[in-house]
């Protein structure tokens, strides 16, 4: 999916130069970035009309996770603005795919379409622990390390 999508969502050229300006620093390099495809697909983008901000008025709940790199909750905040009915619960140490596996996340999205407020909803996730590559080893590889270039 993300083949298809990503590259034709795109992303304008002020936020292609953005990408490629705070890559040079990240410790995730080029892993994840949307709009960058150079994968050889020729998926055309669907332009800057296409990424127009969106206004509703219909009842939303947008879900994100604070460690979520392809929606981040400022992203959905920004969405948002467009959408005078909504709420965002945002799912702490949740990625993109563990949002919806907290569990409270279905009884949470169930009471939303019930009509219930869920504003005030906090949901938390154990923290993730992460480990640290501490060892130099040319056998040892990973996107965020860069490619032999770097």
């Amino acid at each position: 999916m993300s083949s298809t999508m990503d590259p034709a969502s795109g992303a304008s050229e002020a936020r292609k130069d953005q990408i490629r300006k705070e890559e040079k620093n990240s410790m995730f390099k080029g892993v994840v970035n949307p709009g960058m495809d150079d994968s050889g697909w020729l998926i055309p983008d669907l332009g800057d009309d296409f990424r127009k901000p969106l206004i509703s008025s219909v009842r939303t709940l947008f879900m994100s996770g604070t460690l979520d790199f392809n929606t981040p909750p400022y992203q959905a905040e920004e969405v948002r603005w467009g959408f005078a009915n909504s709420s965002h619960i945002i799912v702490k140490n949740a990625g993109h795919e563990q949002i919806i596996r907290h569990p409270e996340a279905t009884n949470t999205i169930i009471d939303f379409l019930k009509g219930k407020n869920v504003d005030e909803i906090t949901l938390i996730n154990p923290p993730i622990r992460f480990i640290p590559i501490d060892r130099d080893d040319d056998e040892l590889w990973h996107p965020s390390l860069g490619d032999d270039n770097d």
